[in-house]
């Protein structure tokens, strides 16, 4: 998979088909990993693997994974999943107007948050297990004080991308993998009214 900005929803079925928790789960192992067989993602997340490439076959119909085109296993017959992107991104200006729509988008982005607290829950739960490094440069941070114009956020979050996009280019060419871990970044930013 190459480096690319993160794939804008704008369909309300796709949607719906990433906020389903089995297929949240799913499309971040297989971001964690970069690919797998249904088999063993099966096994990590604990359900059969019929319903697993059920639920991965869901996923690729919108463009969230897609099989990996390189043969493996023994036969080289065996069917590895990838992402097909490198995260996802929508706003509720993405969608028509309607209680349906909003309804939709609350609903998957309540989705996508309870997974992502999931992972800082985890992270605040086993942090005293990591070294004093990883305890030090975790970050844990908010700034309400920022006062933006709509312009001027949407212009933050191009610039977000794009630093991101940096730190993929940058570490996709790392040759010493030995004290790198997989680390989750979160970024919510919106208005609001204290």
């Amino acid at each position: 998979m190459s480096v690319s900005d993160p794939r804008r929803i704008s369909d309300v079925g796709a949607l719906k088909a990433l906020a389903h928790p089995l297929r949240l789960r799913l499309y971040y192992a297989l971001a964690i990993r970069g690919s797998a067989t249904a088999t063993r993602l099966a096994e990590q997340v604990g359900e059969s693997t019929a319903l697993v490439s059920y639920h991965l076959r869901a996923l690729a119909k919108h463009g969230y994974v897609e099989l990996d085109p390189q043969p493996r296993g023994e036969d080289g017959r065996e069917r590895w999943w990838r992402p097909a992107t490198t995260g996802v991104v929508w706003s509720p200006s993405d969608f028509p107007d309607g209680p349906a729509e909003a309804a939709a988008t609350t609903d998957a982005q309540r989705q996508l948050d309870a997974h992502r607290a999931a992972y800082l829950q985890e992270w605040l739960d086993s942090q005293h297990e990591w070294s004093r490094g990883w305890q030090a440069a975790a970050i844990s941070t908010d700034t309400p004080l920022l006062r933006m114009t709509p312009a001027e956020l949407e212009e933050f979050g191009v610039q977000y991308a794009a630093l991101v996009r940096h730190w993929h280019e940058r570490l996709g060419s790392a040759v010493d993998d030995s004290d790198r871990e997989q680390v989750m970044v979160i970024l919510h930013a919106f208005p609001f009214r204290p």
